[in-house]
C-alpha cells in the first residue's frame, strides 16, 4: 500500500509508477519468502491452508513457490511446538494432506514427532516433485514403492527408528535413491537395533551411492567412538561394501536440556537442522559458507563476525500476514 499523502498527489503517473515498483519488488521476493517455511504448530497449518486456498490465482499460486519444509518442533526455537509425538489430535491430518497436494514443486520435506500410525494417512498425497525426506524419530513404516505419485526420492533419512529388512530393501532399491541415511542415539539399544543379524540378506544396488549411519550424542567422543567401532564392525560384517559408512558425532545444544519433553530426539536436533538449512544456504548461494555437519569431511567455517549474506530463518508461519 501507499502512503495516502502520495495517493492524493495530483502525480498520477508518479504514484502508478511507485505502486508498479511496489509490485514488481513484492514479486522478486515472494520465491525468497517462500522458499523454506516451518511450521511448529498446528494452527500455522490451518492459518497457512485457509489464507492461500482461495480462488486468487496470485495468492494460490505461492504453494508452488516453497521448496524447503519442516513440519515439528525446532532446537531452541522460540515458538513452543504442539506438534508431540503423542500429542492425539494435534496434527491436522486432513488439512497436511490437501497442504501437500497444493505444494507440487515441494523438493526437501521434514517431518518431525508425525505419530507412527499417521504417515499412512499422509503417504498419497507426497508431491510428486519430492527429492529429499527426513522422517522420525520412530516413524511409521517407509516402503518408498508404495508412493502413489512416484516421487524421485534422492535421499531418505530416517531418525531413531527400527526398521525392518523388507522396508530397508524397499528403500535402497528406490530407483532415484542415492543416500539413505540412519541417525541414532549413542545408547545402549543402539548397537542390536542398528546392526541386525537379518542384514546379511541385504543386497546393495549399483544406483545407490553411500548408505550412511551416523551416531549422534553429546557423551564423552570415547564412547561415541566405541560405540561407533561396535556398530562398524558388526554392520560390515553383514554389509560388506564400501559404501556403507558408520560416522559419530558430538553435538552440543543447550537449548535442549532439562526438557524431557524432547529427550528421544535431542541428540539428533541439531543434524536435522542442519538437513533444514542447507536448502536454504544453496538457495542463498552460500552453501561454501554454512559448515554442514553431514559432510564426510567436514569443512572449517570461516571466521567472520557478521557474514555478508546470512541465513535468515523464516519464522514458522511467517509468510502469513
Amino acid at each position: 500500500m501507499l502512503p495516502t499523502e502520495l495517493v492524493r498527489k495530483d502525480e498520477l503517473a508518479d504514484s502508478t509508477t511507485l505502486l508498479s515498483l511496489s509490485n514488481a519488488t513484492q514479486d522478486w521476493l515472494l520465491p525468497f519468502h517462500y522458499h523454506s517455511v516451518s511450521f511448529a504448530r498446528s494452527k500455522q497449518l490451518e492459518l497457512f491452508h485457509r489464507i492461500h486456498d482461495v480462488p486468487d490465482a496470485r495468492v494460490s499460486r505461492r504453494f508452488e513457490l516453497v521448496r524447503n519444509l519442516y513440519i515439528g518442533p525446532r532446537p531452541g526455537h522460540h515458538v513452543e511446538s504442539d506438534l508431540h509425538y503423542h500429542g492425539g489430535d494435534a496434527w491436522p491430518l486432513t488439512i497436511l494432506f490437501q497442504l501437500f497436494q497444493k505444494w507440487t514443486r515441494l523438493e526437501t520435506l521434514i517431518l518431525v514427532n508425525l505419530p507412527q500410525s499417521d504417515w499412512v494417512r499422509l503417504e498419497n498425497a507426497i508431491p510428486a516433485s519430492l527429492r529429499h525426506l527426513t522422517m522420525g524419530p520412530v516413524h511409521g513404516p517407509f516402503i518408498p514403492s508404495d508412493l502413489r505419485n512416484r516421487p524421485p526420492i534422492e535421499s531418505f533419512t530416517s531418525i531413531a527408528t527400527f526398521m525392518r529388512l523388507e522396508e530397508i530393501q524397499d528403500v535402497v532399491n528406490y530407483p532415484t535413491l542415492k543416500t539413505f541415511r540412519r541417525l541414532i542415539s549413542n545408547h545402549d539399544f543402539t548397537v542390536s537395533v542398528m546392526a541386525p543379524s537379518e542384514l546379511t540378506a541385504l543386497t546393495l544396488p549399483s544406483s545407490l551411492e553411500t548408505f550412511d549411519v551416523i551416531i549422534v550424542g553429546k557423551e564423552a567422543t570415547s564412547s561415541l567412538e566405541s560405540t561407533r567401532e561396535e556398530i562398524a564392525q558388526r554392520l560390515l560384517q553383514s554389509l560388506d561394501d564400501s559404501r556403507v559408512q558408520v560416522r559419530s558425532i558430538d553435538v552440543h545444544d543447550p537449548h535442549f536440556q532439562g526438557r524431557s519433553e524432547d529427550t528421544a530426539f535431542q541428540d539428533q536436533a541439531l543434524v536435522v537442522e542442519h538437513l533444514w538449512r542447507i536448502p536454504l544456504a544453496e538457495f542463498l548461494g552460500n552453501r561454501d559458507r554454512y559448515f554442514s555437519l553431514l559432510d564426510e569431511t567436514p569443512r572449517q567455517p570461516k571466521v567472520e563476525e557478521t557474514p555478508s549474506t546470512p541465513l535468515s530463518d523464516p519464522t514458522p508461519g511467517s509468510v502469513i500476514h
